[in-house]
């Protein structure tokens, strides 16, 4: 038996079939196209489904699952307005999908699916409370508590949007101020590199080589000593660092597992967060609550997005 997962994303769709044991067996991936609307983002999702479908004829699929941005609601698969998603708001994904697929089709969170499929397979196994950060074009988290899924009252772990200035904070897509992901997120990295008193940076001088300034570009440059660089990446690790000190305080987990782009470059991120943390959180949250890069690479969201049919009912 396999199922079909499906990870959607502002810059990317990843489509996979997963067996028993998490493994993806075959997967298409392609930049997130936007027109009409959502329209042409779900025909594509439905091609896409259709080609892992018809490549893989002789393994029976029987659920799919899919992970979007929120905020949602997974029970009736109705996505509400993303901030990465450009003319999404209220669209009734779970309805279309079902017009042309018959296999059980349950939505959730994108960061909830990549934390269930990290809890059960990756850098989390064997925890009970874990917390996970996708770090990426955006901010998500997924929370376990209890070896569950948490969701509140359906759309529980927006810690991406958790206020670390909200007067003087730099202005978020979600309409807010001093949003955590307006701070670490790879849209937010960007926009820090192109204000007016970095244009002296060793970033500028790359990027008018024919690169776009971009995330890996700039820790690329801090790896070679540019203050500026380097500069951006701390100003982004302390507002992390403290968004997680809240966390721990409220959640005190055994793990936070952090994945996602942006934590390709883990090595300079976590050692940061890491000493921040140590210096700021309260001493009686001195118990082994681990700050880990995730396990699971690329696949993580196709997993995570398969693995939630085990969980939740057909819609």
């Amino acid at each position: 038996m396999y199922k079909i997962g499906v990870d959607i994303g502002g810059t990317k769709i990843a489509v996979g079939l997963v067996s028993s044991v998490g493994k993806v067996i075959d997967r298409i991936i392609e930049p997130t196209v936007f027109y009409n609307q959502e329209k042409g983002t779900i025909q594509q999702i439905i091609r896409m489904i259709n080609s892992i479908r018809s490549r893989n004829k002789d393994k029976k699929v029987v659920s799919i699952g899919v992970g979007c941005p929120g905020p949602l609601d997974p029970h009736k698969g109705i996505i509400y307005a993303p901030p990465n998603m450009k003319g999404w708001n209220k669209v009734y994904l779970g309805r279309e999908l079902r017009k042309h697929f018959k296999n059980k089709i349950v939505i959730d969170n994108d960061a909830n699916a990549a934390a269930l499929a990290e809890w059960k397979f990756g850098a989390g196994k064997g925890t009970k409370d874990m917390i996970y950060l996708t770090i990426s074009t955006g901010v998500g988290s997924g929370i376990i508590i209890d070896g569950r899924l948490y969701r509140g009252l359906g759309s529980a772990g927006e810690l991406g949007h958790c206020t670390i200035n909200y007067k003087n904070g730099p202005k978020c897509k979600c309409g807010l101020r001093g949003c955590l992901e307006a701070y670490i997120s790879g849209t937010s990295l960007i926009s820090e590199a192109k204000k007016k008193k970095y244009k002296k940076s060793l970033i500028y001088k790359i990027a008018k080589k024919g690169n776009k300034i971009s995330p890996a570009i700039i820790f690329q440059v801090a790896r070679k000593g540019d203050k500026i660089a380097k500069e951006i990446i701390t100003k982004a690790c302390e507002a992390f660092a403290f968004a997680l000190i809240n966390i721990i305080h409220t959640f005190h987990p055994e793990k936070i597992i952090l994945g996602g782009g942006i934590m390709k470059d883990a090595d300079l991120i976590i050692p940061a967060v890491r000493k921040i943390i140590t210096q700021y959180k309260l001493k009686g949250f001195q118990g082994s609550c681990q700050i880990a890069k995730a396990r699971l690479g690329d696949n993580i969201g196709i997993i995570g997005a398969a693995e939630l049919t085990n969980l939740n009912k057909n819609l």
